[in-house]
């Protein structure tokens, strides 16, 4: 198989001004121009980053001549899904659209094909590809969705385990955030768009 390369590309920006980046991987074959799938992490909205994404699927779609474009977004709760994640989603589908072509031609000498692009995602991802999708944009050629986050008026996905969705979610159901959690959890200058899952035992990078 081709070793898959990839690098780490700014697409937008935070309310503060700090760098919002997604990770593109693709494979060095040149023959034809590659079409752009989008893949869109998980994690509920509050966590999560483009480190999600299991290598194999990276090594499948690049193998089938895509770009894969990972977009980290930002998380709440310092913004609101509809103040973060989906304008982030946009964003990184206007920079596909009319940015990564360019780039990667000028930097990687890659031939890129933004006329067909394809989104992908997974749970609350997956809610977030449905979104592009809703665009109506002619570039948007396929959309796939894994058990995507659907019906969030419902009140059973914010009331029947109220106790356990304060974070840190490991010392629910008697945990209530200190100040100084908060202060952590809102950065005065940085809205956090990359937070690594928890490992049993270990503390949150």
């Amino acid at each position: 198989m081709t070793a898959v390369k990839s690098d780490r590309l700014q697409y937008c920006t935070d309310d503060f001004g700090n760098p919002i980046y997604a990770r593109v991987c693709w494979t060095p074959d040149t023959s034809t121009p590659k079409p752009i799938v989008i893949i869109l992490h998980a994690g509920g909205f509050v966590i999560g980053s483009d480190a999600m994404i299991p290598q194999v699927q990276i090594d499948y779609l690049t193998s089938q001549n895509f770009v894969v474009v990972i977009p980290n977004y930002r998380l709440c709760p310092q913004v609101s899904a509809l103040q973060g994640a989906i304008p982030d989603t946009h964003a990184s589908y206007d920079f596909c659209k009319s940015t990564l072509g360019p780039l990667m031609l000028s930097i990687h000498d890659i031939d890129v094909d933004a006329s067909k692009i394809a989104a992908m995602g997974m749970s609350a991802g997956g809610l977030l590809a449905l979104h592009l999708a809703a665009r109506g944009e002619t570039n948007i050629k396929a959309v796939t969705v894994l058990y995507p986050s659907l019906y969030l008026s419902q009140p059973s996905l914010s009331r029947t385990n109220e106790p356990y969705n304060l974070l840190p979610y490991n010392q629910a159901p008697d945990f209530t955030p200190t100040q100084e959690d908060w202060n952590e959890l809102y950065q005065p200058i940085q809205q956090v768009s990359e937070a690594g899952l928890p490992i049993p035992g270990t503390q949150m990078s």
